[in-house]
């Protein structure tokens, strides 16, 4: 499946992972495999590595399913990452308050969605 410049069940694009073409834009398995690589040592990891620096925040978002953004702020972070850009912070976190305000809507939302999978059942 291709859309736009996006490969595959993981929508793996050209641009940014240059390199990693054609097996990943063409087998599926391949395909998978590089973009959870890809989402926990790169996106994953800058989350992470984000939310270090920022310990102290204080996270007071709430998704359109009612959820708290508490526990699950480096997960949406990290997903924000992988649809946006590896670099791409979904907080910015305000120094004098500590409190932490979405900076991405649009990462937001796509993290909202993915996680709301976790929560659906069929």
């Amino acid at each position: 499946m291709q859309e736009g410049n996006d490969f595959g069940i993981m929508r793996i694009n050209q641009p940014s992972h240059f390199g990693a073409f054609p097996d990943v834009a063409w087998n599926w398995y391949e395909n998978v495999d590089y973009g959870k690589k890809y989402y926990e040592k790169t996106c994953l990891k800058n989350a992470t590595d984000f939310n270090r620096d920022n310990k102290n925040a204080i996270y007071q978002n709430t998704d359109k399913y009612g959820r708290i953004d508490t526990s699950d702020h480096i997960e949406r972070d990290a997903l924000c990452r992988y649809n946006r850009g590896e670099k791409k912070n979904l907080y910015v976190v305000d120094e004098e308050t500590r409190i932490a305000s979405v900076l991405d809507e649009i990462g937001w939302n796509y993290a909202a969605e993915v996680e709301n999978i976790k929560y659906t059942k069929y």
